[in-house]
């Protein structure tokens, strides 16, 4: 099974539609298309895309959410369902770790 590279123009818009799609519940199975299991996409990505887990977290409806970045920028984000298998949710690159932003307090 290959891994699709696609160059996305906004990160951040990416996660935000990834972060609906997952909050769809039952809609979002229709977009896991390439799934299999965990350590198969762990090595695959660390072997060939030189890409480490940089975040996780679980989501309300106890999917772990995992976000895998490599040193040239390219990225995925993968979805583990509770006792189901991996899936790819979406990959990319252009990806920039950036500060978290300091609101200014309101005068």
């Amino acid at each position: 099974m290959a891994v699709l590279r696609h160059v996305m123009g906004s990160v951040l818009a990416t996660l935000a539609s990834t972060a609906v799609l997952i909050a769809v519940g039952s809609s979002a199975h229709a977009q896991l298309r390439y799934c299999a299991e965990h350590d198969y996409f762990k090595k695959k990505l660390e072997q060939e895309f030189d890409e480490k887990r940089s975040g996780l977290g679980i989501t309300t409806d106890g999917k772990l959410l995992e976000l895998f970045v490599g040193p040239r920028g390219n990225w995925t984000i993968l979805v583990t369902l509770p006792g189901g298998p991996t899936c790819i949710m979406t990959e990319g690159g252009g990806w920039q770790d950036t500060e978290p932003r300091v609101e200014e307090p309101l005068a």
